[in-house]
């Protein structure tokens, strides 16, 4: 009798080690609930008993396998810049990945983006797969992030006269599907037609002089060095600026006179952090900007 007490005793005891040993900690509500931390930085959540037990599980890092899991600390920040274009002309528009927070601490990441846009504004050029409903245009790309900061995907359009003269640049939803719940901000853009003239109810095409704006800055992402491409719409004195994501002045591009017409800015990213980043140009009379990514 006074053995079996000893035995009872000794496997308590190490039924208490065990558990202690996975420094468990109580984080939800529920009977003994209990939240193991392994050493690969997986948890175990769930009762005392489940605990103590244990789930079928592939990997620590698997999810929906039992109760294992990784912390949900990951973060992302998803935009469509807004954009324009004349019609008849091809145009991109990029996917971009514009910050992340613990994203790839387990290697490259598979994403699925869904899109929704006019389709009677923007005709898809790419192979993205694309569903119609009425004159919205659902669209699905699929990609693999292998950078913390990047373009997920440039998707090329035909510009046409539809039945209205912006469409939205909707981020339906992000998913994630590996690595378990992953925060993603969605930041809409818009696409505006160009070269349009409304009178009443009808809409005609006028012809556009040359308009000061941004045409586009390559390459973006931009690992070393860019080039800003500018159109001067009359001569004046312009300024090209790079500002950060709180619109504080960076480094000059350019200040002094241009000529009308089309002008290129070098865009050196040396020494400057990872990071989304803006172009502004200025002429006085009017301010333009384009989002770049700088990742290195």
């Amino acid at each position: 009798m006074r053995i079996s007490a000893h035995i009872c005793f000794i496997a308590i005891l190490l039924a208490i080690t065990t558990v202690s040993g996975q420094q468990l900690r109580r984080s939800v509500i529920s009977n003994g609930a209990v939240n193991a931390r392994s050493g690969s930085n997986a948890s175990i959540q769930g009762s005392l008993g489940q605990g103590i037990v244990g789930m079928a599980r592939q990997s620590n890092v698997e999810t929906g396998i039992g109760f294992w899991y990784r912390q949900p600390k990951a973060t992302t920040r998803v935009i469509i810049p807004r954009s324009e274009g004349d019609i008849g002309t091809t145009v991109s528009v990029p996917v971009i990945l514009a910050t992340s927070r613990n994203l790839l601490r387990d290697g490259p990441r598979d994403v699925i983006v869904t899109l929704r846009y006019n389709r009677t504004v923007l005709v898809h050029k790419g192979s993205q797969s694309v569903r119609f409903v009425g004159d919205d245009a659902i669209m699905t790309v699929r990609a693999t992030v292998t950078d913390s900061v990047g373009i997920i995907a440039e998707l090329p359009f035909l510009v046409a006269l539809g039945t209205v003269e912006k469409s939205p640049l909707e981020i339906v939803s992000v998913e994630w599907p590996r690595g378990g719940f992953i925060r993603a901000i969605k930041e809409n853009g818009e696409f505006t037609v160009l070269g349009l003239c409304r009178e009443g109810d009808t809409v005609r095409l006028i012809k556009r002089s040359n308009a000061t704006g941004i045409i586009g800055v390559y390459p973006n992402p931009i690992v070393r060095d860019a080039v800003v491409s500018v159109s001067a719409g009359q001569n004046s004195h312009y300024s090209a600026l790079l500002v950060d994501g709180m619109g504080r002045p960076i480094r000059t591009l350019y200040d002094g006179e241009l000529t009308a017409g089309r002008h290129e800015i070098a865009l050196p990213s040396e020494y400057l952090p990872s990071g989304q980043y803006f172009v502004v140009l200025m002429n006085g009379q009017e301010t333009h900007s384009r989002a770049v990514i700088i990742g290195k």
